[in-house]
């Protein structure tokens, strides 16, 4: 097997910040880690959680596929995702908004899904794993909370461990985390991978190379696999946004 643990190092050299990478293994593939327990803002890997916590719901009965949901006049959430475009008062799904907040990462879907769901109740679940740097603690770009400190964390390693629960049919429970499983997770998936990335302040290296870099680099070789990469930069950096 190739060093990747030197080649990651090497990276992270010209990265010139914190990353994370973790590897779970589910077909006879690999298991890695590399910094997996550092806790870092989440980006739009939050939305895994959110998913998980919408189907223990319907696992549970508090929640139905045909529930509806009225598309808000005055919430353009920016961002991915297609809502944000569409004309207010538009009738949603409980099916539609998780559809939309996986395939199309849609921040406003999300942002519905977890009024619905509380942040509370999806950190609440994390912990039922064990996991302890995984929390929802706002929406998604809530400036009025990150103003009060609130920000939605996630550490690469339980990321990756959730990812292959749902693959594994254990995050729910069989028959709930089949519906869609192979949709959603990637029936072809051989590892869940995890990078997460986050610059110093000051770094010379520009974004775009910084980026570019993580996300094709650090996926080290032709694995085939859902890897979830999160580009993170510092408080800060002029026009960091954290969403």
């Amino acid at each position: 097997m190739r060093d990747i643990r030197s080649e990651i190092e090497s990276l992270v050299r010209q990265l010139g910040g914190t990353v994370g990478v973790a590897v779970r293994g589910i077909m006879n593939a690999l298991d890695f880690s590399y910094n997996e327990d550092e806790r870092m803002y989440s980006a739009s890997t939050i939305k895994i959680p959110v998913l998980v916590e919408a189907v223990r719901r319907l696992a549970e009965g508090s929640a139905d596929l045909d529930r509806e949901f009225v598309l808000p006049d005055d919430d353009r959430t920016p961002g991915s995702g297609v809502l944000r475009f569409m004309h207010g008062a538009m009738t949603l799904t409980y099916h539609d908004l998780m559809v939309l907040m996986i395939i199309t990462s849609d921040n406003l879907a999300t942002n519905l899904l977890i009024d619905f769901l509380t942040p509370e109740a999806i950190t609440a679940t994390m912990r039922g794993f064990g996991y302890r740097a995984t929390e929802v603690q706002r929406r998604i770009f809530d400036y009025e909370a990150m103003g009060r400190g609130l920000y939605n964390w996630i550490a690469a390693g339980e990321i990756a461990d959730l990812c292959k629960r749902i693959y594994t049919k254990t995050a729910v429970g069989g028959r709930w985390m089949s519906w869609r499983s192979g949709y959603w997770a990637g029936s072809w998936t051989r590892s869940a991978c995890v990078c997460c990335c986050r610059t110093r302040p000051g770094s010379q290296t520009s974004q775009e190379s910084r980026r570019r870099r993580c996300m094709t680099q650090a996926s080290y070789g032709r694995m085939t696999s859902p890897t979830r990469y999160v580009w993170l930069q510092p408080a800060g950096r002029t026009g960091a946004r954290r969403s």
